[in-house]
């Protein structure tokens, strides 16, 4: 939460951050640490490094939709811009509404992932599937 008040507007240009099969983060880290500039200048060029970083996974998987989850995505500086970056790229993203983007959210995730693996698994039958119906409509 510091951090983001810390970088007030976030405009700034993103540290390096190389991104292939894996982010390295340790060039970000490096320009980081040996950056001149004031707080503010280097708390918005982290959150800049960020949004890169997830843009460039987001379009390396290849899928139209990105879902934003976890406790950092609390933070308002970080969606509004990977919001507008990755709509900016064709991608549509997606956040929490009704459920907590931090750990109050794992269950209905956890939940999510095993009628996945359900349906993968076997075709479960009308009993199987009534417990997470009513969270996930089965279409």
């Amino acid at each position: 939460m510091e951090l983001e008040q810390a970088a007030g507007d976030g405009m700034g240009s993103p540290y390096p951050v190389p991104v292939g099969t894996v982010v390295d983060w340790q060039p970000m880290i490096e320009a980081l640490i040996n950056d001149p500039s004031p707080v503010p200048v280097r708390a918005a060029r982290f959150h800049q490094t960020l949004v890169q970083a997830i843009v460039q996974v987001a379009l390396r998987a290849g899928l139209p939709r990105v879902v934003f989850s976890g406790g950092c995505f609390q933070n308002r500086l970080l969606v509004e811009q990977c919001d507008r970056q990755l709509r900016a790229h064709g991608l549509k993203p997606y956040w929490h509404q009704r459920i907590p983007p931090n750990d109050g959210g794992i269950s209905a995730g956890q939940i999510a992932g095993a009628v996945r693996e359900l349906r993968n698994f076997s075709e479960p039958t009308q009993t199987e599937t009534q417990p997470c119906a009513s969270l996930f409509p089965v279409k």
